[in-house]
C-alpha cells in the first residue's frame, strides 16, 4: 500500500509542471487539496487490500503537484534575493511537519485505530 502512493507521487510530479503553468498554482493548488481531502478519507474507509491501494494511489496523485505548485510559486511571488530563504522555510515546514505528525499520529492511532489517522476533526 505504501508503494502505491510512492508510484503515483511520482508520476504525478511529471505532468504538473506543465499543469501549473496552464491553470496556475492557485487553481492548480485548491483542486490538488480537495482530492488530497476525499483520498484521506478514501483511505481510513477503505475495507480491503484493493481500496485502500486505489486511495493511496489517488493520495499521492493528489500530493504530486505540491512540490512544483511551492517552486513555481516562490518563483513568482518572490524576489530573486528571497527566494532562498522561501525555500528554506517551506523545506523546513515540511520536515518540521513530520517531526511533529508522527507521534500525534501514533498516540491517535493507538486510541482509535489505524483509520483514525486518515480522518479529520470532521470524521
Amino acid at each position: 500500500m505504501l508503494a502505491a502512493f510512492t508510484w503515483s507521487y511520482c508520476l504525478a510530479q511529471l505532468p504538473a509542471g506543465a499543469l501549473v503553468d496552464i491553470f496556475g498554482v492557485s487553481r492548480l493548488t485548491r483542486v490538488a487539496t480537495a482530492l488530497w481531502t476525499v483520498a484521506s478519507l478514501l483511505t481510513a474507509l477503505a475495507g480491503g487490500l484493493g481500496s485502500g491501494i486505489a486511495a493511496r494511489l489517488l493520495l499521492g496523485g493528489a500530493e504530486g503537484p505540491s512540490m512544483v505548485g511551492a517552486s513555481q510559486a516562490t518563483a513568482a511571488w518572490f524576489p530573486l534575493g528571497e527566494r532562498g530563504m522561501a525555500t528554506a522555510l517551506f523545506e523546513g515546514a515540511t520536515k518540521l511537519a513530520h517531526m511533529v505528525a508522527f507521534p500525534v499520529l501514533a498516540f491517535v492511532m493507538s486510541e482509535w485505530g489505524w483509520r483514525a489517522g486518515f480522518c479529520s476533526a470532521r470524521c
